[in-house]
């Protein structure tokens, strides 16, 4: 009886030292990696990408307004073109003469 419980001890404590060594790898993997993704991370390649992405996007936020305003400005011009041509029309239609 006593040597079941020793070998059930034995073969525990076993199983426990492997888990702990898988645990123990796994923790050395994943500081590694996070080691390699903070050195990456600011790397001067990465900060430049960063930097042109954030150029990029105040380009295009300009470009937008730009955009808008110009826009705006057709749509006057249009709406002055169309005031324009009913004037115009108005004026050729109708026959009163000019004293």
């Amino acid at each position: 009886m006593d040597e079941e419980l020793e070998d059930r001890k034995c073969i525990s404590t076993k199983l426990l030292c492997r888990v702990l060594i898988v645990l123990l790898v796994a923790m050395v993997v994943l500081i590694v990696f996070l080691i390699f993704f903070a050195v990456i991370a600011n790397s001067s390649a990465c900060k430049d990408g960063l930097a042109a992405q954030q150029k990029c996007q105040n380009t295009t936020q300009l470009l937008q307004h730009q955009l808008t305003q110009a826009q705006e400005s057709f749509r006057g011009a249009e709406a002055q073109a169309v005031s324009c041509k009913r004037t115009v029309i108005t004026t050729l239609e109708d026959p009163s003469p000019v004293n």
